[in-house]
């Protein structure tokens, strides 16, 4: 279903009308938005825990041969869309050197910190990433190196992000498997609480 469809279709039920004024901008189409996007990510959260042959079939956006930038010492690609927060840095659902097979790990920085402060980091030789900010304050994709890493060079990389709903275009396709819809609707109702009724015709 089409993003833009998707959200008008809620807010037509949101208003037990048809959806062309707003009263009081409660449920104007950019409200209606956001609250379609929390209830998003709360399914994808859901899907990814169950189902993570659906995340990669119907979520996850590739981007190829994207450069990697060196800012002050920090190796970094900046994110070209928002993504769903998932447990482990699964937003960036993989991150591979462009011709590569092999995804770099996720990582976090504390752990990365303790490994370079104990002996064993000695031994140990990788290049792993974690989410953060560029130097500019955007999310970025964060490269860390531990030990002597072979992958210091990298340059060019693959790599697939669970996009936010946010990120779609009013026409982008949104995936919505078997009882996804429900879903959605049960959340959003949750959270209104009430029902809200337009008194202006104006299309907003």
């Amino acid at each position: 279903m089409k993003k833009n469809i998707l959200v008008e279709q809620i807010r037509g039920l949101l208003l037990k009308s048809e959806a062309v004024a707003d009263n009081t901008k409660v449920l104007h189409y950019k409200r209606v938005e956001a609250l379609v996007g929390s209830a998003f990510a709360e399914l994808v959260q859901v899907l990814a825990k169950k189902e993570e042959g659906e995340i990669e079939s119907g979520y996850v956006r590739d981007y190829y041969s994207q450069p990697v930038l060196n800012t002050a010492g920090m190796q970094y690609v900046t994110l070209p869309c928002g993504i769903v927060p998932l447990p482990g840095g699964k937003g960036v659902w993989y991150i591979k050197p462009t011709g590569s097979h092999i995804n770099y790990t996720a990582s976090n920085q504390i752990m990365t910190s303790a490994f370079r402060s104990i002996p064993v980091s000695e031994c140990i030789n990788d290049t792993v990433f974690r989410l953060g900010t560029d130097p500019a304050g955007e999310k970025a994709i964060i490269f860390q190196h531990i030990g002597d890493s072979q992958k210091r060079s990298i340059r060019i990389v693959d790599y697939g992000l669970v996009r936010d709903f946010e990120s779609y275009n009013d026409n982008d396709d949104v995936h919505l498997p078997n009882e996804s819809y429900s879903f959605l609707i049960e959340k959003i109702m949750l959270w209104v609480g009430q029902r809200y009724n337009d008194k202006q015709n104006n299309g907003q």
